[in-house]
């Protein structure tokens, strides 16, 4: 038995410096020429380059499978906003008896932004260009409006805007505390924001809280293509069913 074991160990020594020479016998291949081919490839029209670049992106841009420039979603923006401005705001004047003022306007045109905003969300990246944008065009409406309505200096239409932008970001904060809660914690968050803690009609309350729910409602319905693609953004009058 020892001695098996002896030629088992001698025989596996043999192959290991057997194979050992062979490696290190081994012929070296020579190195492969890669000018040629570099030369090749340093030749090749960049121009063709760029062309098959732009055919692919207009392809995946086609089928959706692209982000489409921000010149696209600029323009969108744009008009998610008109479709906010077109909203009859007058109706929220006569309904909740409130002020012909440019705040009033504001409050309006705030929360129906509010509304496109919860839909906006749902989009990723496409969504916080939209957001962007629309509330770019919200504020360079705004200014226009508030030069026209009201007597401002540069640095008092400044100071004014700064104070409306927290607002704008506490109602946001406020509203989507209430959408998340119940029917009463909306209804608070509209009180103290919308209606400025000068409504005492519940009805009327209520009137808003279930507008805003079915508006909502409606916005997540539409589709991503109908949403974007088509701003197929339908605002619902105040009086509706």
């Amino acid at each position: 038995m020892h001695r098996q074991l002896s030629n088992i160990v001698r025989q596996a020594s043999l192959r290991s410096c057997y194979c050992h020479q062979f490696l290190m016998e081994a012929p070296q291949l020579p190195a492969a020429d890669t000018s040629s081919r570099s030369r090749k490839l340093s030749t090749t029209p960049p121009q063709k380059e760029g062309w098959l670049s732009s055919k692919m992106m207009e392809t995946r841009q086609r089928f959706g499978m692209a982000e489409k420039p921000k010149s696209y979603y600029r323009l969108k923006g744009l008009e998610l906003f008109r479709g906010v401005e077109s909203v009859d705001w007058k109706e929220y004047f006569r309904v909740f008896n409130m002020p012909d003022t440019f705040h009033s306007w504001f409050l309006v045109i705030e929360l129906h932004m509010w509304m496109l905003n919860v839909r906006i969300n749902n989009e990723g990246g496409a969504g916080d260009h939209l957001k962007r944008f629309s509330l770019e065009s919200m504020w360079d409406a705004s200014k226009i409006r508030a030069k026209n309505l009201e007597s401002y200096s540069s640095s008092s239409l400044r100071e004014s805007f700064d104070d409306l932008y927290e607002e704008l970001m506490a109602a946001f904060l406020m509203y989507d505390l209430g959408l998340l809660g119940s029917d009463v914690d909306l209804a608070n968050a509209l009180w103290y924001r919308f209606l400025q803690e000068k409504c005492d009609d519940p009805e009327k309350l209520e009137l808003l809280v279930r507008h805003i729910r079915k508006q909502i409602d409606l916005l997540e319905k539409l589709s991503k293509e109908e949403f974007i693609d088509k701003t197929g953004v339908t605002w619902l009058p105040l009086s509706s069913k």
